[in-house]
């Protein structure tokens, strides 16, 4: 039964050589308490020690001035010998983790934000492991970096299999021995609902996961209820849950303490919303001209009654650049999100993952099974790069790390994968005392010859029958057949000097070349 106690004594537990399970995503989710009470402990005792941090997504935030942001989350147990192995899929969050995972002093591996979902249920029911057709002939692929992300990340994390002649990854379990979960309430009985979080995550699968592997479940809450949680909101059951604890200042996102339209108690009017919207846009507006111009056409790609799914960054802001352009309407759009939300308006920014009106929120594992069956109509997504193959990059450039997140399943899953990148890392459009838009060429190639990391793979969509888009400033590229053909150029430059001459390789252009049309560059 669950005991309600102070997060230092239920941190008191944790022992060493622990695989400790983290159910969040950059904020959302995120137990500062815990994690201020782990370094504090190992600061005192060197305890505990050896551990592996295993997270379907990356949890925390950079150090920052801006108050709104908030503590650092899981970067507070980035200390040598405290963490030993990382295991996820987005390391970006990860600021303190990163030199250790340049310079070898930790393990590391980055495997797709649902394969994790997925293992924890299998897990909980301890069958053999996960298999998947997601991420082959990706760097999930032991053909490939089989997950490692460094040189003495040496694990065979994923495994090669064949079932009735076709390929197959299969992920052996990984079993938790402590898991931190955060809900909303805790009733007398310990029994957790999650009534102000705007995502769940997979509360049930993880507690069960730890629990049957007879681990430490750990539990965050805001609130405590003297009486009993309606059963139909329960969450994780008290029985499964060893310690409690209590942050009353626990926010929604990152720059949020509570938002009932993230969570779905209120429902903001669709006036108030279309202002929201308009006021977003109006701030859209300080973005650089290469940016607008690439959302604006790949805005151009949403259709009424599609199912869509936007990514982190520039891709973010795609559906409130079809409002402003006045091809479409929010409502027009059922929006996915990969943590498990459907429908309704993402909020995007340190809000990320959370979406306003959403019409169900549901465990991430089952957003990934939708996803993994091609229930997806159009993603938007950012590229690190890209090459000549339709291969895009998202993971890692040199010593710039990411990982991959949800990626693997979104541009898989999907009809039509819509890339979103500048032309060169600094490339732009500047203004002439004509009024007339100019290219700038700068920063280091986006498209390559061949790609570092391979995490979409052009063979694999064109034998599955895959739309892909790859959306510049200066032209868009579309996968013809297993290669990369330019099928529309800008009309502010010259095909020639200002695209072909600066690609490293030898590219098809359309027959029926088109213009990008000039309402992106409005």
């Amino acid at each position: 039964m669950a005991k309600v106690v102070t997060a230092q004594e239920a941190v008191s537990h944790i022992k060493d050589d622990s695989v400790l399970y983290v159910n969040g995503m950059l904020y959302i989710g995120g137990c500062e308490p815990f994690y201020k009470e782990v370094e504090k402990r190992f600061l005192e005792t060197g305890h505990p020690k050896n551990m592996t941090l295993f997270a379907a997504c990356g949890v925390g935030h950079t150090t920052s001035s801006d108050p709104s942001i908030p503590p650092e989350l899981a970067n507070r147990i980035a200390y040598p010998g405290l963490v030993t192995t990382l295991i996820t899929s987005h390391v970006q969050s990860y600021i303190k983790f990163m030199p250790m995972i340049m310079n070898n002093e930790i393990e590391c591996y980055i495997i797709p934000q649902g394969t994790v979902a997925q293992m924890l249920h299998s897990a909980a029911r301890r069958a053999a492991g996960t298999i998947t057709r997601i991420g082959l002939k990706t760097h999930a692929d032991p053909r490939y970096q089989g997950g490692a992300f460094n040189e003495i990340s040496k694990r065979a994390i994923s495994k090669l299999i064949e079932i009735e002649g076709k390929e197959y990854l299969f992920y052996p379990n990984i079993y938790p021995d402590v898991c931190i979960i955060r809900g909303t309430t805790a009733d007398v009985n310990g029994n957790i609902t999650m009534e102000h979080e705007c995502c769940v995550y997979d509360p049930m699968a993880v507690a069960m996961a730890t629990h049957n592997n007879g681990g430490l479940v750990i539990v965050q809450v805001e609130r405590l209820n003297g009486g009993y949680a309606n059963p139909q909101l329960v969450k994780i059951p008290g029985r499964l849950i060893d310690y409690i604890y209590v942050d009353p200042d626990q926010k929604q996102t990152a720059n949020v303490k509570y938002d009932g339209s993230y969570s779905g108690e209120i429902r903001i009017p669709e006036s108030q919303l279309s202002a929201d919207a308009t006021a977003d846009t109006a701030a859209l507006a300080l973005r650089p001209r290469s940016v607008k111009v690439i959302c604006r056409r790949a805005a151009l790609e949403l259709k009424k009654g599609d199912l869509a799914n936007l990514g982190i960054g520039m891709a973010t802001s795609i559906g409130l650049d079809a409002v402003d352009m006045g091809t479409i309407e929010m409502k027009d759009i059922a929006f996915t999100v990969e943590l498990g939300i459907f429908g309704g308006v993402p909020a995007g920014s340190a809000s990320f993952g959370a979406n306003f009106n959403a019409d169900a929120v549901y465990e991430q594992a089952t957003q990934f099974e939708f996803y993994e069956g091609y229930g997806l109509d159009k993603t938007f997504v950012g590229a690190l790069e890209f090459d000549s193959h339709g291969n895009v990059n998202v993971c890692r450039s040199g010593k710039k790390l990411i990982g991959v997140g949800g990626f693997n399943y979104v541009t898989s899953g999907t009809k039509c994968a819509v890339f979103t990148s500048k032309f060169m890392s600094k490339s732009d459009y500047t203004v002439d005392e004509n009024g007339k838009l100019v290219p700038v060429t700068a920063g280091f190639q986006k498209i390559k010859k061949d790609v570092e990391y391979i995490n979409f793979n052009g063979e694999v969509a064109s034998e599955n029958g895959q739309r892909a888009l790859y959306i510049t400033e200066r032209a868009v590229f579309e996968l013809v057949n297993g290669e990369l053909v330019i099928t529309e150029v800008s009309p502010y430059v010259d095909l020639q000097k200002d695209v072909l001459d600066l690609i490293p390789f030898p590219i098809k252009v359309a027959e029926d070349l088109k213009l990008m049309p000039q309402i992106c560059f409005e």
